[in-house]
């Protein structure tokens, strides 16, 4: 697992009391939104939401996968992380981190794959060079 500072975007929350299930932690389907929300975030960020929007190509969840380390509990504040792994043609692999304030330590890690679709056709669609190119910001190092 790579230092956390290599990671260009993060999403802050805290852990809410409805998150947690009749075990006494965090649901494991929760970690689904907590990767979610640092995805959009980069989405956001890199234009691909905006190009979404005008052009009606975007981002789409393929495979996820999720790995957990400890259990969290309310109350607690998460910081997940988010950065791309590599580039294909028409797709991205991605990297999320779930890290706990309360523990100091990652709780949740897993890998991800985006691919670009064509939301008038339901097609695939390579990705532009423009947003190749966006894309190396949010590499891994």
């Amino acid at each position: 697992m790579a230092n956390l500072d290599q990671y260009p975007v993060y999403f802050e929350q805290q852990v809410l009391w409805g998150e947690m299930d009749e075990f006494k932690h965090v649901n494991n389907s929760v970690y689904l939104k907590y990767f979610e929300n640092a995805r959009i975030k980069f989405m956001e960020e890199s234009g691909m939401l905006q190009q979404m929007a005008a052009e009606g190509i975007g981002p789409i969840l393929a495979k996820v996968e999720l790995n957990f380390k400890l259990p969290l509990t309310y109350p607690d504040t998460i910081r997940t992380y988010f950065r791309v792994k590599s580039l294909g043609n028409t797709s991205m692999v991605v990297e999320h981190v779930v890290w706990s304030k309360n523990h100091n330590k990652i709780a949740c890690y897993g890998d991800g794959v985006v691919v670009m679709l064509n939301y008038n056709d339901n097609s695939k669609t390579p990705l532009s060079d423009e947003l190749r190119q966006q894309m190396k910001a949010y590499m891994m190092n």
